[in-house]
């Protein structure tokens, strides 16, 4: 992980020198430039070596010591870049503010890092006097003392190598699919069969049977167990389901709130054991359930017991099925069968292993590369988990030579004891470069089996500075989604959650033991601590001076180890519940150098002034704090401040009304819809992210949204009343790189001038959703059907529209939703394009040609859906809804029949759902077409 820093960090100095020779910058008083470019060349000494050095810190004990202090030096280095930059910028800002003729006080965020003339220090927000000169000579002279101890070791040098590997174009999406899995059939239909059939207990009238699933890390449990969990079958015989991922410690009370939020879809208010237990109950009482508990270490029945009965008031046949590497563990639990995992075969192991590494091609050929790999796999030692990982680094390799380093590595024959468990995770780890190592060991900020936002993960990359200097122009955002792309091909990531149009990773999860390898590389500077019950485990790592990033979850009980663990210097800092009512002034003082600060949940009232004091802090995450009603005016002193979120936080109404425009670097304002802009918001035209934004309550900020030409993402507009009149005045069209839009118009009455202002909306170019609520026009916008990239269409409470004319002409619509509209009566062919004549549309031959979801909800008044006549159903060259998959009608009581014709032109149809909202059925596209075509679904 120093490679990283140190970098960065010679990046900067080497900036700063360029700047001091072209004469745009001066130095310190009593700091000479010599000593900055003495201290470049140093750190270049380093640099070189680093690569060795990580590699020899486990064959010599003498080699991690020493990594340790150029980390603690490297961290100090940063922060003392940092406080000079701040001030440059604070200085910046000030002057412009000065200037008269309205000019931006700064419209661009320092490139390089620039050090200023005159008695050089500070009064930073801590209140101490900083002299800078000084603090370079110390640094000096500590950056002395490690390259005297670094001759010792004889490092390698090594060329310095590029931020990131080149990857294979055809591989950036090819993630492994869990359905594709070998040599688990036998297990999964042992397992299967003694969920699906009685045992002889149930016969006794117990309920609830235990199946437990037993091997050791990395084996393939929770793989086996979800192969289970998603198999139609299993689907259909138990009505309810719920999986929780338990771990340790484990935890009554959210193991409790993790079932019910399973069974009704979000989490109780509660926070007792008792009334979890009783809502449970309820839950499950008359219902055949399955429980899935994973990754389960408790031997303590006490904490079972109370699950079980409970769950005991299911109906017959309901199954507890858990996952745990200890067999002491599922007979505790009282377990009916206990299945043990073993390894994969020789044979199963190969084609898991061949069908990641060569990418489905056929290596038959490639005789030399098939012997080096079977070596390789034979390392493996049949586990699917490091097969998986060693599979994704070979996959990156592309000669010979490449694979037999790999083959060869000493790394398999180290004997450090912590190492033994993870050596394909260490050359997999070892292939990254520099940044990415820091982003991987970054994520021992969240806790193990957490689901992971992506978006959120990014942000914190950049926060912490491990995707590199940051400018206005620049896409950070686009380079740490490749990091985590790479990391992801590598299987250092798993359990993807996609986007609607399952082309995007929005959420992941680390694997337990890839936690584990993550948390040794970063022993004791990366700390969590959750409550278990009343005890609170957290290691030897408490007090440590060493802690970089600290996150405490859940429990009021752990605020008071907070003091104790910040003693250090923590870079990073996370609140997850109740852990902390009150920001006091003395925490915020003890966290001076923290760069991600989290207060989510956290029912904090009131935020301090002193908050403006954290001029390092480039991350401030307050989401769903209630009771928080405003944000102190000092939030605007945060310069380096890179996103601002207080989604979620309903009685925050407006920001502060001045001085926002002193957040130059702020890319993200994540914010409810009822929140109020200040007009300065108008000059940040460099966001990236504004989540929503609302029209016509106060000012026109049209003229806000008009200048935020680089949002990317996705964004939501509120209009209210008539405001949407001058929707063109947003220039909608420049957002080259907004790709979900969401238009919310709320007004009560209609105009044509309303639905011609619609119709001259300029929409942007590259979207791939839009959501439409509440448009009163007779007929969509024209400029829908122009949206070449449009995947995914929403239309909603639109209660006066009539057609849905011509939308068959869309070329790249996969998804289209047409919920709430009571003026919609009839759906004739001019729904497909037939007719329409566009110079875009090639011919008649293919309507709707990549639409695989078509879905009608709730339209009250629709009556009829016109079916094609018998000659175009003949027509075979006339293809129509060709790559529909699944459609449903949801709640449209008044339709009387459905499109025959039309419907045995969707060939690749696999599913029909018809009926009310709290009831409707699956029917296949045979069952349907079937019986007569006026056959009423919703009687």
């Amino acid at each position: 992980m120093a490679g990283a820093i140190v970098t960065a960090i010679w990046d900067k100095l080497a900036e700063c020198m360029v700047s001091v020779a072209a004469g745009r910058i001066g130095l310190p008083r009593g700091l000479a430039g010599e000593e900055i470019r003495n201290l470049s060349s140093k750190l270049e000494e380093i640099r070189i070596v680093l690569d060795d050095a990580e590699k020899k810190q486990f064959k010599d004990c003498r080699v991690k010591p020493w990594l340790e202090k150029l980390d603690e030096l490297s961290f100090d280095m940063d922060d003392l870049l940092d406080e000079w930059n701040t001030m440059i910028l604070k200085q910046q800002i000030d002057e412009g503010g000065k200037k008269s003729d309205g000019d931006t006080p700064v419209s661009k965020k320092a490139k390089v890092l620039t050090i200023i003339s005159a008695p050089l220090s500070f009064i930073d927000g801590w209140g101490a006097r900083v002299n800078i000169g000084s603090r370079v000579e110390q640094l000096n002279e500590r950056l002395d003392s490690i390259l005297n101890e670094m001759s010792k070791f004889n490092f390698i040098k090594s060329l310095v190598a590029s931020d990131l590997p080149k990857l294979k174009r055809d591989s950036t999406a090819s993630f492994v699919d869990a359905s594709e899995i070998y040599g688990r059939v036998f297990d999964k239909d042992v397992v299967k069969t003694k969920l699906l059939w009685p045992q002889d207990a149930e016969l006794e009238g117990n309920s609830i049977q235990i199946v437990a699933v037993v091997g050791s890390g990395g084996i393939g449990k929770t793989t086996l167990a979800q192969l289970v969990y998603n198999d139609c079958e299993v689907k259909g015989h138990f009505r309810k389901r719920a999986w929780v991922c338990v771990s340790d410690p484990f935890d009554n009370v959210k193991v409790g709130k993790a079932i019910i939020q399973c069974l009704e879809g979000m989490s109780p208010y509660l926070d007792e054991l008792d009334p979890l237990l009783q809502k449970i109950k309820e839950l499950v009482h008359g219902k055949r359930f399955l429980l899935v508990m994973d990754d389960v270490w408790t031997e303590d029945f006490s904490k079972w017991e109370p699950f079980i009965r409970s769950l005991r008031h299911a109906d017959p046949g309901s199954r507890l099925l858990l996952t745990t590497r200890s067999e002491r563990v599922a007979r505790v639990a009282g377990s009916a069968y206990i299945h043990n995992l073993g390894i994969l075969t020789e044979s199963d192991s190969w084609l898991l292993f061949s069908k990641i590494a060569f990418h489905d091609q056929n290596v038959t050929h490639d005789e030399i590369l098939k012997s080096i790999g079977q070596r390789i796999l034979k390392k493996c030692k049949g586990l699917p988990l490091a097969i998986k990982t060693i599979g994704s680094l070979m996959r990156l390799k592309d000669t010979t030579q490449e694979w037999q380093e790999v083959a060869d590595s000493k790394i398999w024959e180290l004997e450090v004891a912590e190492l033994e468990l993870f050596p394909h995770l260490y050359l997999s780890y070892n292939d990254l470069p520099a940044a990415m190592k820091r982003c991987f060991t970054f994520c021992t900020i969240f806790p193990k089996d957490t689901e992971i936002e992506v978006d959120e993960l990014v942000r914190l990359w950049m926060a912490e500075g491990c995707l590199g200097s940051i400018n206005d122009a620049d896409d950070s955002e686009q380079r740490g989604e490749e990091y985590f792309i790479n990391m992801s091909m590598r299987s250092l990531f798993q359990h993807f959650k996609k986007d609607e149009l399952g082309d995007r990773i929005i959420s992941c999860k680390m694997h337990d033991i890839v936690h584990d390898f993550a948390q040794y590389l970063t022993k004791g500077k990366c700390l969590v601590i959750e409550e278990a019950g009343r005890e609170i485990k957290v290691g030897k790592a408490i007090g440590s001076d060493k802690i970089r990033h600290l996150t405490m979850l859940e429990k009021e009980g752990v605020s008071r180890h907070i003091s104790l663990c910040i003693k250090g210097k923590p870079r990073g800092f996370i609140a997850m519940g109740p852990v902390l009512r009150e920001l006091s002034t003395d925490l915020l003082n003890s966290l001076r150098r923290v760069r991600e600060l989290t207060l989510a949940n956290c029912d904090l009232v009131e935020v301090p002034m002193e908050i403006g004091n954290l001029i390092h802090l480039r991350y401030l995450d307050l989401r769903n704090n209630n009771l928080l009603k405003r944000l102190p005016p000092t939030i605007y002193n945060l310069c380096n401040l890179q996103t601002l979120d207080i989604s979620g936080c309903d009685k925050c109404l407006q920001l502060p009304p001045a001085g926002i425009e002193k957040l130059i670097g702020l890319r993200n304002l994540i914010c409810n819809s009822h929140v109020k802009y200040p007009e300065g918001l108008t000059k940040m035209t460099t966001l990236k992210s504004l989540g929503h934004i609302s029209i016509g309550r106060d000012y026109n900020e049209w003229e806000c949204l008009e200048n935020l030409n680089y949002l990317r993402g996705k964004l939501v507009v509120t209009i209210f009343g008539s405001y949407v009149k001058t929707i063109k005045n947003a220039k909608l069209g420049l957002k080259m790189h907004l790709q979900n839009l969401s238009i919310m118009l709320s007004y009560g009455g209609f105009s044509s001038n309303e639905a011609y202002a619609m119709d001259t909306l300029e929409p942007p170019p590259c979207l791939r959703q839009l959501f439409i609520y509440g448009y009163n026009g007779p007929t969509l916008p024209a400029w829908i059907t122009s949206l070449k990239y449009l995947k995914r269409l929403t239309i909603e409470a639109c209660d006066r529209l009539t057609s849905l004319s011509s939308l068959g002409n869309m070329w790249s619509l996969e998804i289209l939703i047409v919920n709430r509209v009571d003026g919609l009566e009839f759906v004739g062919n001019a729904f497909l394009g037939s007719g329409v004549t566009s110079a875009s549309v090639p011919s008649r031959t293919n309507r709707f040609p990549k639409l695989k979801e078509l879905i009608f909800i709730d339209c009250s008044n629709w009556e009829e859906w016109e079916d094609i006549s018998q000659k175009e159903e003949e027509n075979y060259n006339l293809f129509i809804l060709a790559h529909l998959q699944i459609l449903k009608i949801i709640a449209c009581p008044r339709l009387k029949g459905l499109p025959h014709r039309l419907l045995r032109k969707a060939s690749s149809l696999k599913c029909i759902t018809l009926g009310f909202n709290l009831h409707h059925d699956m029917y296949s596209p045979s069952e349907v077409l079937s019986r007569p075509h006026d056959e009423h679904w919703w009687n």
